[in-house]
């Protein structure tokens, strides 16, 4: 994680609401659990409205795509490029680098048995 620039040319990646198999369920929860943040506001610049949503995202100069707090407004509107606040912690979407941050020490443990279980030889 690490907090971004004010970039311009961010594009939401539209269809990626049900494509989450962390234990967070939710893009803003997996926001806020790996970023150890609950974001009071939209991550989009110019909109002082309440995020509600997880917005999955990326930026052609940006690795990786990413999870940034929205409005549902925000979030709606999947092709117009838009650009972000300053300083917003930025979460990677990928959830094999983020698992740790998301699961409860029991989770982590049971997770951590499970690959020893399956991938044992």
């Amino acid at each position: 994680m690490s907090s971004l620039t004010e970039l311009r040319g961010w594009k939401h990646k539209g269809g990626t609401s049900c494509r989450s198999n962390c234990v967070c369920e939710t893009w803003i929860s997996h926001y806020e659990a790996v970023s150890n943040n609950q974001p009071k506001i939209c991550s989009v610049k110019d909109c002082a409205k309440e995020a509600e949503v997880g917005m999955h995202v990326y930026h052609d100069d940006v690795s990786g795509e990413k999870i940034l707090p929205g409005c549902r407004k925000c979030h709606g509107e999947v092709n117009d490029p838009f650009d972000i606040k300053a300083g917003i912690d930025d979460v990677s979407a990928n959830i094999q680098e983020t698992y740790k941050k998301c699961m409860t020490p029991t989770q982590l443990e049971n997770y951590r048995e499970f690959r020893r279980l399956i991938f044992r030889r």
